[in-house]
Order: structure tokens, then sequence, then C-alpha cells
């Protein structure tokens, strides 16, 4: 496959990303590439990408101002044990003990919906006998099968 071979200039070369909002410098196993900044004006982002994104921006700025608290940073320096790049250290382990949290809010969410749910299937088949007197089995919530008779 034939590439043209465009001028880039050395200094360029050495460069790699975004050139203001003019250009970016790729590198790739045959050679360097210039082209144009990607034009994202007409990018329409989904629901879950702006909830990530604001996510991330809520997290970002909670630890900007932990790390530029000198008294938390040294808590947090202590607590992680002095890593190499502290902010992304701070980053990581903040949102892991946030979305383990969240995890676990859910779960307890979830356990009371079965229940109650467990609780108004009951219900509603209990209901449902009285009213149709139908004849057949009828699967409870929480697994047990009941035998239903037309009563006469």
């Amino acid at each position: 496959m034939y590439r043209s071979k465009s001028y880039i200039p050395f200094s360029q070369r050495l460069v790699r990303g975004a050139i203001g909002k003019r250009c970016v410098i790729k590198h790739y196993k045959h050679g360097v590439v210039k082209t144009k900044y990607p034009d994202m004006s007409a990018i329409v982002a989904s629901e879950k990408q702006r909830a990530c994104r604001d996510s991330f921006t809520a997290f970002n700025a909670i630890v900007k101002a932990i790390y530029n608290d000198p008294i938390q940073r040294q808590q947090w320096k202590i607590k992680l044990g002095n890593p190499p790049h502290l902010y992304q250290a701070i980053f990581k382990t903040y949102r892991k003990e946030i979305e383990e949290a969240k995890i676990q809010r859910l779960h307890a969410t979830n356990r009371l919906i079965r229940k109650s749910f467990k609780e108004v299937s009951k219900i509603e088949v209990f209901c449902y006998v009285e009213v149709k007197l139908c004849v057949g089995t009828v699967a409870l919530g929480d697994g047990r099968v009941v035998e239903v008779m037309e009563s006469g």
C-alpha cells in the first residue's frame, strides 16, 4: 500500500497528541501522521455517558479538595502507604469506596423489594383464588407451588 509522505517538521515529529485545537500528531508503526483536530460539536452523549461524566467531574472536584488540603493529604498518604502518584491513588480509592457503598445500598433496596414482592404475591394469589375460583397450580413468589381446587 502506498502512503504519501507529507512533510512534517522535526519539532512536530517529537510531539504526540493535540497541538491546540488545530491539529493532532499521531505516531504509527509506519511513521508520524499529522491530522485535523476532530470536530466534536455534533456529538450527542447518551444519558449513561452524561451520568458517567458528571460523576467523574464530581469525584475529581472532591479529590482536588482533599489533595489541596495538607492535613487530609497527609492522612490519605498514611492511609494508602505513600504511593508514588497520590492524586490518582486517592481518586481510585475514593471512587471505589463510593461505588461499593452504592452497590451495598442497591443490594439492600433489592432485598426489601424482593421481600415485599413475596408478601404481595401471596396476597394477590390468595385474592385471585378467592375471586376466580380457578382450578390448577399456582406458583408463589418464594418458590412454593399450591394446588387450587374449585369449591362447589
